[in-house]
C-alpha cells in the first residue's frame, strides 16, 4: 500500500512495520519489515504518478529531495512543450501541455500565476518552445514574462493575441502602449531562435511572419508573411512594426525569398507596404533576391487601375532591394485582362531598372498569346 506526503513517500511491504515518515528518504532496512522508498520504483512510474498530480503537487513533490529534482524534470517536464500565458485582470493562469496529444501524456496543466510555486514550474519548463500569449487591455503585470527569460526558456513559435480597443481614454492608452512595449522588448529577448510570430488585435486581424533558416538542403533563408490586418497607423507605430522590427532583430542577415500573401480592408496599397515591411526592416531588404506577392480573393473586385495604381505606389518600396532579381505577382485570384498588365510590368520593371534588376515575372491566368505570355514561356521555372 503507497502513502504519499508532501514530503517524502515510502512502500511499505509489510504492515507491520512502523517505520515513520521523514523529510529524508528513509534508509532501506535488511530482513523483515525492511522498506523500500519511492527512489527504488522504475522512474516511469514516477512520471506516471506525476500524471495524476496538479503542477503545484508536482512542484512540491519535486522540492521534497534534492534527487526527486532531476528525475521530475526528465520525465515530465522534458514532456511538456508548450506554454499558454492567460493574462487579465484577475492575474496570471499558466497552462503547459505536450506536442501532441498522443504522446502518454495525454492532458494540459495549469497553476496560477499566484502561485508560490508558479516560479518554481518556470524554471523547470526549459523544453518549452512554443508560447502563446492571451492579454487583455487591462492586463498591467508582465513580470511573468522576465521569469520566463531568467528560466532560459528559448521559443520558437510564439502567439500575441492581444485585444486594443480602438477608443481609449487617455489613462487606458498609457496601460495599453506600456502593454506593447512589455511584449517588444520580450519579442527581442527571444528574437535569436524565434522562427514564427503571429500577432492578432481582434478576432479579425492578424497578422503571421515565418522564416524558415538555412540548413542542409538550402543555403538561403526564407520568410513568408501573411497580412490580414486593418491598416490603423496608431496601432501600427506603438505595436506592429515595433513587435516585427524586434523579431527581426536577432536575425544576423535578412531572407533571401520573400513571400507576401496580402488581405485588407480598406486600401490595399496600404496593406502591401505595411507586409513588406514587416517581412523586410531596412537593414536587411539588401539581402532579398526573390521577391512573390499573392492577394486573398477579394482581388477579384478590383479593377485594373486600382490594381495599378497599388503597385505603382508600391515599387516605390523597392528601391532599397538592391539584389532583387525577381519578382512574381500572383495575380490568378483576379479578373483582370492579360493584356492590361503589360503598362504596370513597365512601371514595376522602370523602378527595377533605376537599380540594376534583372527581370519581373508576372504569374497571370492569360488567355491567349501576347508579350508577357511569351516572356514568361522563355524563362526557367523558380518556383
Amino acid at each position: 500500500q503507497a502513502h504519499y506526503c508532501p514530503r517524502s513517500i515510502v512502500i511499505r511491504r509489510r504492515p507491520q512495520c512502523t517505520q515513520h515518515h521523514t523529510t529524508t528518504p528513509p534508509q532501506r532496512m535488511e530482513g523483515y519489515g525492511s522498506t523500500t522508498t519511492i527512489f527504488d520504483l522504475p522512474a516511469e512510474v514516477i512520471g506516471i504518478i506525476c500524471q495524476g498530480l496538479t503542477l503545484e503537487d508536482v512542484a512540491n513533490f519535486q522540492a521534497s529531495n534534492p534527487a526527486m529534482d532531476t528525475i521530475i524534470d526528465y520525465l515530465f517536464f522534458d514532456k511538456l512543450k508548450k506554454m499558454r500565458l492567460t493574462l487579465d485582470e484577475k492575474g496570471a493562469m499558466i497552462t503547459l501541455s505536450p506536442r501532441s496529444t498522443h504522446s502518454y501524456m495525454y492532458k494540459s496543466f495549469s497553476i496560477e500565476g499566484t502561485s508560490m510555486m508558479s516560479l518554481r514550474v518556470i524554471k523547470s519548463c526549459t523544453a518549452v518552445d512554443s508560447l502563446t500569449i492571451s492579454c487583455s487591455d487591462h492586463h498591467t503585470d508582465y513580470s511573468i514574462l522576465d521569469a520566463i527569460n531568467r528560466a532560459g526558456i528559448t521559443l520558437s513559435k510564439l502567439v500575441v493575441n492581444i485585444h486594443t480597443p480602438k477608443e481609449l481614454k487617455e489613462k487606458c492608452r498609457k496601460t495599453v502602449h506600456r502593454s506593447h512595449r512589455k511584449l517588444t522588448n520580450f519579442v527581442e529577448r527571444q528574437s535569436s531562435t524565434l522562427l514564427k510570430l503571429k500577432l492578432s488585435t481582434s478576432e479579425e486581424d492578424s497578422i503571421t511572419v515565418e522564416v524558415t533558416p538555412k540548413d542542409a538542403a538550402s543555403t538561403s533563408t526564407e520568410t513568408r508573411v501573411a497580412f490580414d490586418h486593418s491598416t490603423d497607423s496608431a496601432l501600427a507605430q506603438s505595436l506592429v512594426y515595433p513587435i516585427f522590427n524586434a523579431f527581426n532583430q536577432g536575425k544576423q542577415a535578412g531572407p533571401s525569398t520573400v513571400h507576401l500573401t496580402v488581405d485588407w480592408r480598406d486600401r490595399l496599397d496600404l496593406a502591401l507596404q505595411s507586409a513588406f515591411m514587416v517581412a523586410l526592416p531596412l537593414r536587411h531588404r539588401s539581402g532579398a533576391r526573390k521577391m512573390k506577392i499573392g492577394f486573398s480573393p477579394k482581388v477579384s473586385s478590383l479593377t485594373h487601375d486600382e490594381m495599378h495604381s497599388c503597385l505603382e505606389a508600391f515599387s516605390m518600396s523597392l528601391s532599397d532591394t538592391h539584389r532583387l532579381q525577381e519578382l512574381l505577382c500572383d495575380f490568378t485570384k483576379s479578373k483582370i485582362d492579360p493584356h492590361q498588365l503589360e503598362r504596370t510590368i513597365s512601371c514595376l520593371s522602370s523602378q527595377l531598372g533605376s537599380v540594376h534588376r534583372i527581370r519581373v515575372i508576372t504569374d497571370a491566368p492569360y488567355v491567349e498569346d501576347n508579350s508577357i505570355k511569351r516572356e514568361w514561356a522563355q524563362l526557367p521555372p523558380v518556383y
